[in-house]
């Protein structure tokens, strides 16, 4: 039997899930794409960085307590992006933006799924 969300916040932790899941997939794809010859620190931690927040992300789904791990990836990101040198400015900034949305919303608390499939 289905179980019905009585929860009326219920939309915007699904979506603020959603949003750090694709922030995650964004840092995949740019550490692949603008860092493999500008540094091999700050493209390897971006593209590492971004699979940790999608399965953090994904668990934050069903247990609430890893929302807090998502907002320390963005605070690491945003403290790397000021400490190790980038090739390019965009690559920076880029890093600055990601990790400043990662708090933003990776502060929301998640857990509005069963523990388990029914």
């Amino acid at each position: 039997m289905a179980t019905t969300n009585t929860q009326p916040a219920a939309g915007a932790r699904i979506g603020a899930h959603s949003v750090t899941m694709l922030l995650g997939a964004f840092l995949v794809i740019s550490g692949l794409i603008w860092h493999p010859d500008s540094g091999a620190a700050a493209g390897s931690l971006d593209w590492i960085l971004g699979l940790g927040t999608i399965a953090l992300s994904v668990a934050t789904l069903r247990q609430p307590k890893f929302h807090w791990a998502i907002v320390g990836i963005g605070a690491l990101l945003l403290v790397q992006s000021l400490v190790l040198p980038h090739g390019q400015a965009y690559t920076a900034w880029s890093e600055r933006v990601v990790g400043v949305l990662l708090i933003i919303f990776g502060s929301v608390g998640g857990g509005q799924l069963p523990d388990h499939d029914e």
